[in-house]
Protein backbone atom coordinates (compact mmCIF):
# COMPACT_ATOMS: atom_id res chain seq x y z
CA UNK A 1 0.00 0.00 0.00
CA UNK A 2 1.33 3.54 -0.95
CA UNK A 3 0.40 6.88 -1.70
CA UNK A 4 0.55 7.83 -4.97
CA UNK A 5 3.31 10.33 -5.48
CA UNK A 6 2.18 14.21 -7.29
CA UNK A 7 5.35 13.64 -9.90
CA UNK A 8 3.64 11.29 -12.70
CA UNK A 9 7.60 10.35 -13.94
CA UNK A 10 8.39 9.86 -9.96
CA UNK A 11 4.85 7.38 -9.50
CA UNK A 12 5.80 5.67 -13.08
CA UNK A 13 9.35 4.69 -11.84
CA UNK A 14 8.15 3.35 -8.31
CA UNK A 15 5.25 1.57 -10.14
CA UNK A 16 7.79 -0.17 -12.36
CA UNK A 17 10.32 -0.21 -9.55
CA UNK A 18 7.95 -2.33 -7.20
CA UNK A 19 6.09 -4.35 -9.47
CA UNK A 20 8.82 -5.95 -11.40
CA UNK A 21 8.30 -9.61 -9.33
CA UNK A 22 4.41 -9.83 -9.55
CA UNK A 23 3.64 -7.31 -6.85
CA UNK A 24 0.19 -5.95 -6.45
CA UNK A 25 0.45 -2.08 -5.51
CA UNK A 26 -2.39 -0.58 -3.99
CA UNK A 27 -2.88 3.01 -3.69
CA UNK A 28 -3.74 4.73 0.06
CA UNK A 29 -6.78 6.46 -2.44
CA UNK A 30 -8.20 2.89 -2.77
CA UNK A 31 -8.93 2.02 0.76
CA UNK A 32 -8.41 -1.45 2.87
CA UNK A 33 -10.76 -3.48 0.95
CA UNK A 34 -8.37 -4.41 -2.34
CA UNK A 35 -4.87 -5.10 0.45
CA UNK A 36 -7.61 -7.32 2.71
CA UNK A 37 -8.83 -9.35 -0.17
CA UNK A 38 -5.15 -9.84 -1.74
CA UNK A 39 -4.29 -10.99 1.79
CA UNK A 40 -6.96 -13.20 2.07
CA UNK A 41 -6.17 -14.71 -1.31
CA UNK A 42 -2.79 -15.51 0.08
CA UNK A 43 -0.86 -12.45 -1.18
CA UNK A 44 1.93 -11.12 1.39
CA UNK A 45 1.09 -7.61 2.54
CA UNK A 46 4.06 -5.14 3.13
CA UNK A 47 3.06 -1.29 5.37
CA UNK A 48 5.12 0.76 6.52
CA UNK A 49 2.45 2.45 8.93
CA UNK A 50 4.88 5.46 9.63
CA UNK A 51 3.55 8.49 8.22
CA UNK A 52 1.58 11.22 10.68
CA UNK A 53 -1.76 11.75 8.52
CA UNK A 54 -3.38 13.95 11.71
CA UNK A 55 -6.89 13.06 11.15
CA UNK A 56 -9.74 11.68 13.27
CA UNK A 57 -8.46 7.89 12.65
CA UNK A 58 -5.20 8.16 14.54
CA UNK A 59 -4.58 7.36 18.17
CA UNK A 60 -2.12 8.96 20.31
CA UNK A 61 0.54 6.73 21.32
CA UNK A 62 4.63 6.23 22.16
CA UNK A 63 7.23 6.40 19.68
CA UNK A 64 10.79 6.66 21.10
CA UNK A 65 8.48 7.66 23.72
CA UNK A 66 6.95 10.63 22.47
CA UNK A 67 3.17 10.47 21.53
CA UNK A 68 2.77 10.11 18.06
CA UNK A 69 0.03 10.21 15.97
CA UNK A 70 -0.38 6.37 14.65
CA UNK A 71 -2.63 4.99 12.29
CA UNK A 72 -4.32 1.92 14.03
CA UNK A 73 -4.44 0.14 10.21
CA UNK A 74 -1.73 -2.82 10.93
CA UNK A 75 -4.28 -4.40 13.69
CA UNK A 76 -7.05 -3.80 11.77
CA UNK A 77 -5.51 -5.20 8.56
CA UNK A 78 -4.61 -8.18 10.37
CA UNK A 79 -8.23 -8.43 12.02
CA UNK A 80 -9.48 -8.18 8.82
CA UNK A 81 -7.68 -10.57 6.66
CA UNK A 82 -7.34 -12.95 9.79
CA UNK A 83 -3.24 -12.52 8.75
CA UNK A 84 -0.30 -13.31 10.93
CA UNK A 85 2.17 -10.22 11.46
CA UNK A 86 5.97 -10.53 10.82
CA UNK A 87 7.73 -6.95 11.23
CA UNK A 88 10.23 -6.67 8.98
CA UNK A 89 13.09 -3.65 8.68
CA UNK A 90 15.17 -2.69 5.49
CA UNK A 91 18.29 -1.10 5.38
CA UNK A 92 21.47 -0.36 2.79
CA UNK A 93 24.58 -2.18 4.13
CA UNK A 94 27.75 -0.70 3.38
CA UNK A 95 27.58 -1.75 -0.24
CA UNK A 96 24.69 -0.10 -0.91
CA UNK A 97 22.61 -3.35 -1.39
CA UNK A 98 19.57 -3.81 1.17
CA UNK A 99 19.69 -5.75 4.12
CA UNK A 100 16.15 -7.35 4.98
CA UNK A 101 15.49 -8.20 8.76
CA UNK A 102 12.77 -10.52 9.36
CA UNK A 103 11.63 -10.78 13.02
CA UNK A 104 8.97 -13.06 14.93
CA UNK A 105 5.39 -13.42 14.20
CA UNK A 106 3.90 -11.47 16.64
CA UNK A 107 2.37 -13.11 19.09
CA UNK A 108 -1.04 -12.50 20.68
CA UNK A 109 -1.72 -9.87 17.90
CA UNK A 110 -4.47 -8.16 16.90
CA UNK A 111 -5.78 -7.71 20.28
CA UNK A 112 -8.88 -5.98 21.05
CA UNK A 113 -7.40 -2.67 21.73
CA UNK A 114 -5.98 -0.74 18.58
CA UNK A 115 -4.01 1.52 20.82
CA UNK A 116 -2.12 -1.13 22.55
CA UNK A 117 -1.69 -3.06 18.56
CA UNK A 118 -0.80 0.70 17.44
CA UNK A 119 1.82 1.10 20.39
CA UNK A 120 3.01 -2.52 19.68
CA UNK A 121 3.21 -2.12 16.47
CA UNK A 122 5.56 1.24 16.69
CA UNK A 123 7.69 -0.53 19.62
CA UNK A 124 8.54 -3.40 16.77
CA UNK A 125 9.15 -0.30 14.24
CA UNK A 126 11.34 1.31 17.15
CA UNK A 127 13.31 -1.67 17.74
CA UNK A 128 14.76 -2.25 14.09
CA UNK A 129 15.41 1.76 13.91
CA UNK A 130 17.43 1.68 17.30
CA UNK A 131 20.08 -0.99 15.39
CA UNK A 132 20.59 1.63 13.32
CA UNK A 133 18.77 5.06 13.38
CA UNK A 134 20.72 6.57 10.57
CA UNK A 135 19.07 4.14 8.51
CA UNK A 136 15.00 5.72 9.15
CA UNK A 137 14.11 8.05 6.86
CA UNK A 138 13.78 10.84 9.83
CA UNK A 139 12.20 13.36 6.92
CA UNK A 140 8.80 12.05 7.47
CA UNK A 141 8.23 14.16 10.16
CA UNK A 142 6.49 12.06 12.73
CA UNK A 143 5.81 14.53 15.29
CA UNK A 144 4.44 16.86 13.42
CA UNK A 145 0.50 16.36 14.75
CA UNK A 146 0.69 16.51 18.71
CA UNK A 147 -2.26 15.92 21.13
CA UNK A 148 -4.28 18.73 23.22
CA UNK A 149 -2.93 20.87 20.51
CA UNK A 150 0.45 20.84 21.82
CA UNK A 151 2.53 23.22 19.56
CA UNK A 152 4.64 20.99 16.69
CA UNK A 153 8.61 20.06 17.61
CA UNK A 154 9.04 21.51 13.90
CA UNK A 155 7.91 24.72 14.77
CA UNK A 156 10.48 25.65 17.33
Amino acid sequence: MMKTPSNRLLNYFLLKGRTRFDAIIVSRTHGLRPLVKAIRAGRVGYLMPDEDLADAQSVFVPFFGIPTATLPVVGRIAKLAQATVIPMYCALNDKGRYRVTIGQPLDDFPSDDWHADAARINLEFETFIRQDPTQYLWTLKWFRSRPDDAPSPYHA
